[in-house]
C-alpha cells in the first residue's frame, strides 16, 4: 500500500474507537510513568505561582507580573481548585493537559472525517503516538496543547462553514498564546479571496467576534482595576527578549563560533538564556521586523495562490491545502522568531501529519518522519558536548528549512487546482 493511496473520500470509523482508546492509554501510561519519576518542567512551578496568586484575591497584571495572555490563567487555575500543594497541583495540571492531548487527538480524526480511510487514520495515529513517546513527558509540563486544541477546533469549524465561531475559537488560542494570531490572518486572507459578497461578509465578521471576543477578554481586568500598561506589560515581556539559545540566530552564531568564527556569550534572560554577540546586537533592534516581514510574504503568497486559482472544491484537497498552509505559517514564524522552544513544534501538530498521509500529494509522505527527526533533534541534549548540541540544532533547522521549502513547492506545483484527486489510485 502507498502513503499516497489512503484519501479515498469515504468515512471509514470501524477503528476510531480502537485508535482513540490507543492514543488515550498511551498517553496515560506516559503520563503516569513521568509522575512516577518525579520528573517537572520548571514552567510548571511557575503556573502553580500564578494559580495560587489569583486564589488567594490577588489580580493578574496588577498585584503581579503575568507575562502571557489572560484565557492562559484559566487552564492554570483549574488544577489549582483541585489542590495548590505538591504535589496535587503538579498531578492534577499533568492530568488536565493529558485529557487536552487526547482532545486534540479526537478532534484530529473527526477532521479527517470522510477525507480520510482506515488506512490513513492508521497512519496518523502511528506519527502521533510516535511525537508522543519523544515529547509528551516535557509536554504534560507546558501549556501549548491548550492553544493547539483550540487551532484546530477552529479550523475544523472554518472547514465546515462556521466561520463566526471558527473565528472565536482561534481568538481564545491567541488569548492563551500569541502565536495562532497568525492563523486568524489566514481566515481573513481564505475570506477575502474569494471575491464575492459572501466572503466579504464573512471577512467582516470575522474582524469583528475577533474584536468583540478581545474586549470580552480584557474587560474583567480593566474592572478590577488593572491599567492599560499593566495589560500591555505581557507584550512588552516578549518585546524584550533577545536570540534565545536555541533560536535559528542562536544557533548560527553558536555553530560559526565553535568553527573560529566570531565570539559570543551566554547570558539568563526570562527564565532562559540567550546568545549576545556582536551580530545578535546589531540584528536584535529589527529582527521583529524580520519576522513580521517573513510570516507577511508567506501569507501573501497563500493569498495570492487563493486567488489565482480559488479553493480546491475537492474535501481531501482543501483539507491537505488547509493543513499546508498552518503548517507552512506557523513554521515560518518558528524560524525567524527570536525564540525557539522546543515546546512549539507541538504547534504543527496535527498538521504536519495529514499533509504527509494525503494520497494527492505521495511525495510529502516524507515530511512526518522529518518532523520526527526534528522533534528528536530538539529532545536529546549533549550539554557535556556544546558543539554536538550546536550542530544538532543547525541540522534540525535545517530539517524544518526543508519541510517549508517542500510544502510551499506542493503547493504552488499543484496544490490547488480544483480537483486532481477526486478517485483512489489503489494499492
Amino acid at each position: 500500500m502507498r502513503l499516497s493511496s489512503v484519501y479515498t473520500g469515504v468515512d471509514y470509523s470501524r477503528y476510531d474507537a480502537a485508535l482513540v482508546l490507543s492514543i488515550t492509554a498511551l498517553t496515560a501510561i506516559i503520563t503516569s510513568y513521568t509522575l512516577l519519576t518525579g520528573f517537572r518542567e520548571v514552567d510548571v512551578y511557575v503556573f502553580q505561582e500564578y494559580a495560587s496568586s489569583i486564589l488567594h484575591g490577588y489580580v493578574p497584571y496588577r498585584d503581579f507580573t503575568v507575562e502571557f495572555p489572560p484565557c492562559a490563567l484559566i487552564f492554570y487555575v483549574i488544577p489549582g481548585l483541585v489542590s495548590l500543594g505538591d504535589p496535587g497541583y503538579f498531578y492534577s495540571y499533568a492530568i488536565e493537559t493529558s485529557v487536552f492531548v487526547v482532545l486534540t487527538f479526537v478532534l484530529s480524526l473527526k477532521m479527517l472525517g470522510k477525507v480520510a480511510d482506515d488506512r490513513a487514520k492508521i497512519v496518523f495515529s502511528v506519527f502521533f503516538g510516535v511525537f508522543l513517546c519523544i515529547y509528551l513527558t516535557n509536554l504534560v509540563w507546558k501549556f501549548d496543547i491548550f492553544p493547539v486544541f483550540f487551532t484546530c477546533l477552529g479550523v475544523y469549524l472554518f472547514l465546515h462553514g462556521n466561520c463566526r465561531i471558527a473565528y472565536l475559537a482561534v481568538v481564545f488560542a491567541s488569548l492563551i498564546k500569541f502565536y495562532p494570531a497568525i492563523v486568524l490572518l489566514f481566515f481573513l486572507a481564505c475570506d477575502l479571496c474569494r471575491r464575492d459578497r459572501e466572503g466579504n461578509r464573512s471577512a467582516l465578521e470575522g474582524v469583528a467576534v475577533s474584536a468583540v471576543a478581545l474586549v470580552a477578554a480584557m474587560a474583567p481586568f480593566l474592572i478590577a482595576g488593572v491599567s492599560a500598561g499593566d495589560l500591555a506589560s505581557m507584550f512588552a515581556f516578549h518585546s524584550e527578549r533577545g536570540f534565545q539559545i536555541e533560536s535559528t540566530v542562536g544557533v548560527a552564531v553558536q555553530f560559526l563560533s565553535d568553527l573560529g568564527i566570531g565570539d559570543y556569550e551566554v547570558v539568563p534572560n526570562h527564565g532562559t538564556f540567550d546568545v549576545v554577540s556582536p551580530v545578535t546586537d546589531m540584528l536584535s533592534p529589527i529582527w521583529h521586523y524580520v519576522t513580521a516581514a517573513a510570516v507577511i510574504s508567506i501569507l501573501a503568497y497563500i493569498f495570492f495562490l487563493f486567488r489565482e486559482r480559488g479553493l480546491p472544491a475537492d474535501r481531501a484537497e482543501r483539507m491537505w491545502f488547509m493543513s499546508a498552509a498552518v503548517s507552512l505559517l506557523l513554521l515560518t514564524f518558528m524560524l525567524t522568531n527570536k525564540v525557539f522552544s522546543t515546546q512549539y513544534l507541538a504547534w504543527i501538530v496535527p498538521w504536519v501529519f495529514f499533509i504527509g498521509i494525503s494520497r494527492c500529494h505521495g511525495r510529502m509522505a516524507v515530511i512526518g518522519p522529518l518532523f520526527i527527526v526534528a522533534e528528536i533533534l530538539s529532545v536529546f541534549r549533549f550539554d557535556e558536548f556544546p558543539a554536538l548540541f550546536h550542530a544538532m540544532f543547525v541540522i534540525r533547522a535545517l530539517v524544518l528549512v526543508a519541510m517549508v521549502w517542500m510544502t510551499a513547492s506542493a503547493m504552488y506545483g499543484d496544490g490547488c487546482r480544483g480537483n486532481p484527486c477526486t478517485a483512489s489510485t489503489g494499492d
